[in-house]
């Protein structure tokens, strides 16, 4: 499964996009990365699992992705606890359209 624009900034229901700072977005790639850094795995492995995936995603446009590795990376932004909902709402709609 590929994941594509990960480069693009992450935008709000309305349609504005997502901004870090004044002239920084808050793309897909950075909110993915930020998630797998802060997930904690209950099940051993998992933590280095969702590391693994943020490495992947690391200075990427796109990438590909098994069914597993997008089954955990569903886990680690749903757990996650630094995003609001609609930062994780968004990527998870993407991730279910996969």
């Amino acid at each position: 499964m590929i994941i594509k624009n990960l480069d693009k900034a992450l935008k709000t229901i309305k349609g504005d996009s997502i901004y870090l700072t004044k002239d920084k977005p808050l793309t897909k790639e950075i909110a993915i990365i930020s998630c797998c850094e802060f997930f904690k795995g209950k099940k051993p492995g998992d933590s280095l699992k969702a590391y693994a995936i943020g490495l992947k995603i690391n200075n990427k446009k796109e990438v590909e992705l098994t069914s597993d590795e997008v089954e955990l990376l569903k886990v680690v932004i749903e757990s996650n606890e630094i995003f609001a909902t609609i930062i994780t709402g968004a990527l998870l709609t993407e991730l279910t359209t996969l």
